[in-house]
């Protein structure tokens, strides 16, 4: 992934901005001052020295998330990072409920491009010696404990690691939306340097399994959906939380189309602080 992204300006932003009791300027967190350091290195974006207080601060987060925004609204294909946006925008329309975003990509995702949640909806992720695992049990007793609506971004090894417990998420009498971001694999070996290595990582790191896992949670009682788009995805979204119960919605997304599709709104964001800076 890029250095820069819109949820690391926003970090350096809200680091930039807080101060202790006397004046002095207080990093939130300790990988801050290397951000600054190469955003000042490689694009002359010094948020720290460049802003006049808080309040230009401020100005520059709103530009950071404006444009991410306009650029995930802009992007047509429906990837991993357009399918979390769209249902993450669906979600808007009711007064509150949880995000659970998954490990592994959808994570961060949510954090690379800064797609945060609704007004009234609160997150939650499992970290920690946890991994991938039980990520479906987790979703599905947000819902038993809340009563609240839930949507889930889990990656397809993530679901499938889980599947016994979609007879758990069956059982749910409040919306719980399974959103499968299935790109065939584990996408996020990606971005490490073992994929330079063709003759081992696809086998071993990727680990594609040509599953389709709308027929198993169908199997298991769970409603399902496979939008093809963006306006699908949206209208699927809409009819699982007011339906009620459990439905996984699967989205079959390739690897390489979420990974331009990430590339170009972390560029838009940055160049639009970067005109911010140099205009």
């Amino acid at each position: 992934m890029s250095h820069h992204s819109p949820g690391d300006i926003l970090r350096a932003c809200a680091s930039a901005s807080a101060t202790t009791a006397d004046g002095a300027r207080r990093d939130t967190n300790p990988n801050v001052p290397q951000l600054l350091e190469r955003m000042r290195a490689s694009a002359s974006l010094d948020i720290a020295s460049a802003a006049d207080g808080a309040q230009d601060i401020a100005a520059l987060a709103t530009v950071t998330l404006r444009a991410a925004s306009r650029a995930l609204a802009s992007e047509r294909a429906l990837v991993e990072p357009t399918a979390i946006a769209t249902a993450t925008e669906a979600c808007a329309a009711h007064r509150a409920g949880t995000l659970f975003y998954g490990s592994s990509m959808p994570v961060r995702d949510a954090d690379f491009l800064a797609i945060h949640p609704p007004k009234g909806w609160a997150a939650g992720a499992n970290r920690g010696a946890s991994g991938i695992d039980g990520l479906v049990a987790t979703a599905a007793g947000h819902a038993h404990a809340t009563g609240a609506p839930v949507v889930a971004f889990l990656g397809d090894v993530s679901a499938l690691h889980d599947l016994a417990s979609l007879e758990l998420a069956s059982r749910a009498a409040t919306p719980l939306v399974l959103v499968v971001l299935n790109n065939d694999g584990g996408g996020i070996f990606r971005y490490l340097g073992i994929a330079r290595h063709d003759d081992v990582f696809e086998r071993f790191f990727t680990t594609p399994h040509g599953r389709a896992i709308a027929p198993v949670a169908k199997a298991l009682g769970l409603a399902t959906e496979s939008p093809k788009t963006r306006a699908a995805l949206a209208k699927a979204m809409a009819k699982a939380l007011v339906r009620g119960g459990a439905t996984l919605v699967e989205v079959a997304c390739a690897r390489e189309e979420s990974e331009a599709s990430r590339a170009r709104v972390a560029k838009a964001a940055v160049d639009a602080l970067a005109r911010e800076f140099r205009g």
